[in-house]
């Protein structure tokens, strides 16, 4: 046996020294994940069809609700300057999506339809009557399956740097794909993936974000740095690939439906945004009868934060629209 070691000690050494590098991101993530299970804190949950979805409200007034996109939580309104104006007119409501921040994952993970039932579970068992929805990114797609299903218990919609037309670039799945193997998945993105996006001061976080934000600056510190436990979570990633692939299959349908939607549309898209091209939401301007584009020239994706004051804007004038026809 010592013969084979000393014969093979190329092999044992790198052997051990893996074993080590494994052991010792394993723990660190271990660590984070403990540091990040109630970063931030939960503040409500509602339960629909035995999932537990985490809701916060601001405010009071005509319902807004807000969705975030993938990867994303309540966060994306919480942290965002847009708050404030709006909670001081308005019942806010930010829900994290199923599988997203503190939700559970829906029954069938990354289901667009059922993402969309649940929410409207969610906004039915608050009371948030002929609500406002307000969809950032992907956001605005489950707005757009849940318009498809309930738009007569809807005011008006407001999307967000919205994917309305359900055509996610296919170079966005690579990322996500390990979170799916059976078995080894999870222990893949625990013990690669979380650490290796925690590390270096949230550095490939950092410039997700960052490209997000642009051109309009870099995203914040204290934003990347309280959602940076949220985005790494084996659930968030999990929903968001299914969701990604659920999109594609479902979204044809729902598009389908739009020319007989009577529920107003305010589409609010920065010219320059890289994470959904306004090429976009010129398409779904075309094809929803009663929609309004409004192009922030020179802003980005991250409308919330960026240019706070035309979406407040473009949320009061849907609560004009809503409160007009009912």
């Amino acid at each position: 046996m010592t013969g084979w070691i000393a014969r093979h000690r190329v092999l044992v050494m790198g052997s051990v020294l893996l074993v080590v590098i494994v052991a010792g991101l394993r723990v660190a993530s271990a660590l984070l994940e403990r540091s990040c299970t109630d970063t931030p804190p939960a503040e409500r949950f509602v339960t629909v069809d035995g999932v537990a979805l985490h809701v916060v409200e601001r405010g009071s007034g005509h319902p807004v609700v807000f969705l975030h996109g993938d990867g994303g939580s309540v966060l994306d309104l919480l942290l965002s300057p847009v708050l404030e104006p709006l909670a001081d007119r308005y019942r806010v409501i930010a829900v994290d999506r199923p599988g997203h921040g503190h939700s559970q994952p829906g029954h069938e993970v990354g289901s667009l339809r059922e993402q969309a039932r649940l929410v409207r579970g969610v906004v039915r068992e608050l009371g948030a009557e002929d609500p406002v929805l307000v969809g950032h990114s992907r956001g605005a797609t489950v707005v757009a399956a849940y318009l498809d299903a309930y738009a007569e218990e809807v005011g008006a919609a407001v999307s967000l740097g919205g994917d309305l037309l359900g055509e996610p670039d296919p170079g966005d799945y690579g990322v996500y794909r390990p979170v799916t193997w059976p078995v080894v998945g999870p222990t893949v993105v625990r013990t690669f993936y979380a650490p290796a996006v925690r590390a270096a001061d949230h550095r490939l976080l950092r410039d997700g974000l960052d490209h997000a934000f642009a051109p309009e600056g870099p995203a914040p510190d204290g934003f990347v740095a309280d959602t940076a436990c949220r985005w790494v979570e084996v659930d968030s990633l999990r929903a968001t690939y299914r969701l990604m692939e659920d999109t594609r299959e479902v979204m044809p349908e729902v598009r389908r439906g739009y020319a007989r939607l009577e529920v107003p549309w305010l589409l609010v898209h920065g010219s320059d945004d890289g994470n959904v091209p306004l090429a976009d939401a010129v398409a779904a301007d075309q094809q929803l009868p009663r929609s309004e584009l409004r192009v922030l020239q020179g802003a980005g994706h991250a409308l919330q934060f960026t240019r706070s004051d035309e979406v407040a804007r473009a949320i009061d004038d849907a609560i004009s629209l809503a409160e007009r026809a009912w």
